[in-house]
């Protein structure tokens, strides 16, 4: 399962400080390295850029680029950085047993694999739409800190290959400071709470598009790639104010409608988080 990938980091109470705080960036021509830390948990930027060139033989050639910006933990407690690791090598690449360099190495070789072949290079040679061959994969990575501390890691990925256009995808891990674990759904909510919590999304997508009934949220294009069915996702955000809830597209809206987000107060779920 491959997920793919903006968010501002502020500071949050001081009990969540324990956790995960911001260096603030000062005017000095030295590169700062570290982007968060505290004592406890530190983060630092990875950033990977590579241009992949299909016919390098041909100044005009069109080529790949790739471009990945992410967060690295560093941890005093080595568990909870694997744990951390862990979340961001599944979920964000879709590997499992692998540190992040690996794979980002792994992204970026599958890539050249795809692209670098004779089946595609002939095709380029015979194509009129040198355009299709001008593909491209980003993933951009952000951090915030969330609710009672929680890590908020937010990767937004943009990839073309070939084909009418590219995919977006956006996805949150929130992050339990204590153990590094991606808090799910089973961790926030009390048992047998998803078909409550379900209703209270499509009527939040509801009144969010200014409509009140699920037959007229299908009329406008939702849900029509689930067969008129609706799901909790996983994907969520546990932001300060409420928890965020962020379909990509496709999930239960077309394309052309992008990213569905439904954010729900604490207040209109107290009765049923643990």
């Amino acid at each position: 399962m491959k997920k793919f990938i903006i968010i501002t980091l502020t500071l949050a109470a001081f009990a969540a400080c324990s956790y995960l705080c911001i260096i603030k960036k000062t005017e000095s021509d030295t590169p700062q390295t570290t982007a968060y830390s505290t004592e406890s948990i530190s983060f630092e930027p990875l950033n990977v850029s590579r241009k992949i060139i299909l016919d390098p033989k041909n100044t005009e050639s069109p080529y790949m680029n790739i471009d990945i910006s992410l967060f690295v933990p560093h941890c005093a407690d080595k568990t909870i950085c694997k744990s951390i690791e862990e979340c961001i090598v599944n979920d964000v690449f879709g590997y499992e047993n692998l540190t992040i360099q690996q794979a980002v190495d792994s992204l970026i070789k599958k890539s050249e694999t795809l692209y670098l072949t004779d089946e595609m290079y002939n095709y380029y040679l015979e194509s009129e739409y040198p355009g299709v061959f001008e593909w491209y994969e980003t993933i951009d990575c952000s951090l915030a800190i969330g609710y009672n501390g929680t890590i908020c890691y937010t990767a937004k990925s943009v990839s073309y290959y070939g084909g009418a256009h590219p995919l977006y995808h956006t996805e949150v891990m929130s992050i339990n400071p204590e153990n590094g674990k991606r808090y799910t759904l089973d961790d926030i909510f009390k048992a047998n709470t998803k078909k409550i919590l379900e209703k209270r999304l499509i009527s939040r997508l509801a009144y969010n598009n200014n409509i009140t009934t699920v037959e007229e949220l299908e009329e406008i294009g939702y849900f029509i790639f689930t067969f008129n069915q609706f799901f909790v996702t996983e994907n969520f955000e546990l932001r300060k104010d409420g928890i965020a809830f962020i379909y990509n597209a496709y999930e239960i809206a077309p394309y052309s409608m992008g990213e569905s987000v439904i954010t729900l107060g604490y207040d209109e779920i107290k009765d049923i988080l643990k």
